[in-house]
């Protein structure tokens, strides 16, 4: 895959899943992760993935020795938790809560940039080697 396409490829990974990436805590595994929280008794979990390109954003990649590369990418990721009638959303922690806008009554929505580095050999699936995510924003509604 070329590297100016990871962070659009992982971004529609993250949605559709597929066989772009190799399996593991950062792909196969957040995706079992996001699965099991998205529906729980009154409470509904939605995700929005998007690739971060330009500017400072833009991927970085260095050319290894079989033909592939080691990237740097970004990705912005949403997550909306949205309460049934007469629920409540769980309490976020004090840094959710320092970051959000608005007063959460149904629903919360954070935002996330997340930094990845992912070894994309000449032949085979993507391996994501590490990744580190941080809040941006919040907003409850």
């Amino acid at each position: 895959m070329p590297p100016g396409e990871l962070s659009k490829d992982f971004a529609t990974y993250l949605k559709e899943g597929g066989t772009a990436f190799a399996q593991g805590p950062h792909t196969s595994g957040w995706r079992a992760q996001r699965e099991k929280k998205s529906s729980r008794p009154g409470l509904a979990t939605q995700y929005i993935d998007e690739p971060l390109t330009n500017g400072d954003y833009a991927p970085l990649a260095l050319r290894t020795k079989d033909g592939g590369a080691l990237v740097f990418f970004t990705t912005r990721h949403f997550e909306k938790q949205t309460a049934a009638a007469g629920a409540s959303v769980p309490a976020p922690n004090k840094d959710v809560l320092a970051l959000t806008d608005g007063e959460i009554r149904q629903s919360l929505t954070m935002e996330f940039v997340s930094n990845g580095v992912a070894l994309d050999p000449a032949d085979g699936p993507v391996e994501i080697l590490g990744r580190i995510q941080g809040l941006t924003s919040a907003q409850g509604e």
